[in-house]
C-alpha cells in the first residue's frame, strides 16, 4: 500500500495526483478521524505525513478509508484497480479457519469457513476427496458438485491455520476445545480412531485429515 501511495503522490506524472488533490484527500482523511471507532489503534493521518505512517495506518487505508477518500479524485482506471486490490485484501483478512465436529463420523477436523453452508437450518461442510491438506491451507474454492457434504458443528474459529490445528489437536488429546469466543470450553467425544483399544499415538492433522468413513449424500 505504501508503494501505491508514493506512486500517486510523488511518482510519475501520468500516475501522480495534483498537489491540490493530495490536499483534498488529506482533508477527507482528517474528516474521517471522528468517525473511526476506538478499536483502531490509530486515526487516519494526512498524506503529507506518509513517511511517518505505521503499518496499521497503511492497512486501514487499504481496507477501509482509501476507497472513500480516493473516490472522484484518483484517476478512474487507477481507482478501479485499487478497489480490486482492496477487495482482495478484505477477502484475505476475513478468511477464517474453523475447527469442526463431523457429527455422524465423530471426527474433529480443520476447514476454511468458506467450505460451510447452512441449508434448512442444518450446517454442512463440503469436503474434497483428494489433496485435503493442501486444499485446506490454500482455502480452495469448494466444488459443490464433486465434493462430499457432511453435517458438522463448529467448535472454534480463527484467522490462523496454525492456531486452528492446535485447537483441533487439543480436542483430540483432551476431549475439550475452546469455543469461538475463547472464553469457555465444550466437552466432546474422542473420535473413533483414538478410543481405548486403538493406538495411543495422535498423528498430526496433515495425516488425520482424511475423508470421514461415512458421508452425508450431497443430494
Amino acid at each position: 500500500m505504501k508503494k501505491l501511495l508514493l506512486l500517486w503522490t510523488r511518482g510519475r506524472t501520468d500516475f501522480r495526483m495534483l498537489s491540490g488533490d493530495v490536499t483534498h484527500v488529506s482533508g477527507r482523511l482528517e474528516t474521517l478521524k471522528k468517525s473511526i471507532p476506538d478499536c483502531f489503534a490509530r486515526k487516519p493521518g494526512s498524506l503529507q505525513e506518509i513517511d511517518r505512517w505505521k503499518a496499521t495506518e497503511f492497512r486501514q487505508f487499504a481496507i477501509y478509508t482509501g476507497k472513500i477518500v480516493l473516490k472522484g479524485i484518483l484517476q478512474e482506471q487507477l481507482y478501479e484497480h485499487f478497489l480490486s486490490f482492496s477487495t482482495a485484501l478484505c477477502i484475505l483478512v476475513y478468511l477464517r479457519y474453523v475447527v469442526l465436529n463431523f457429527i455422524e463420523q465423530n471426527e474433529v477436523e480443520v476447514a476454511p469457513s468458506s467450505w460451510l453452508e447452512r441449508i434448512d437450518g442444518v450446517l454442512f461442510c463440503y469436503w474434497p476427496n483428494s489433496n485435503v491438506g493442501t486444499k485446506v491451507i490454500k482455502c480452495a474454492i469448494p466444488d459443490k458438485h464433486l465434493w462430499t457434504k457432511y453435517v458438522v458443528r463448529v467448535y472454534s474459529d480463527t484467522d490462523s491455520y496454525k492456531l486452528a490445528r492446535y485447537r483441533a489437536q487439543k480436542a483430540v488429546e483432551t476431549s475439550h476445545v475452546e469455543d469461538s469466543d475463547g472464553n469457555s470450553s465444550r466437552k466432546i467425544i474422542p473420535p473413533r480412531r483414538f478410543r481405548a483399544g486403538e493406538p495411543n499415538e495422535v498423528p498430526s492433522l496433515s495425516t488425520t485429515q482424511q475423508q470421514p468413513h461415512q458421508s452425508v449424500s450431497a443430494n
